[in-house]
């Protein structure tokens, strides 16, 4: 598991972002850590600096530029056979 610290965010609140593009800092084990955003859009941050974080915590949230990028996801309505 990944425990660190929200060092900064690289672009304001509601910034627009490109694909591939650094958008926060973490900190774990004093190295800094950037990550990148996976697709275009504007960045709308859930935590602030000093933030202490895990794997899986939600830093921001994304809309997309291109929407039509997303894959939606079904419920399965059959039955589901074992053999």
């Amino acid at each position: 598991d990944f425990n660190g610290k929200l060092v900064r965010f690289l672009h304001p609140d509601g910034a627009d972002i490109q694909e591939g593009e650094p958008y926060v800092e973490l900190e774990a084990m004093k190295m800094i850590m950037s990550v990148r955003s996976g697709v275009a859009g504007k960045i709308h941050h859930t935590v602030g600096p000093g933030a202490i974080v895990g794997a899986g915590d939600l830093l921001a949230t994304l809309t997309l530029a291109d929407p039509s990028k997303v894959q939606m996801i079904k419920a399965f309505s059959d039955v589901f056979k074992l053999s």
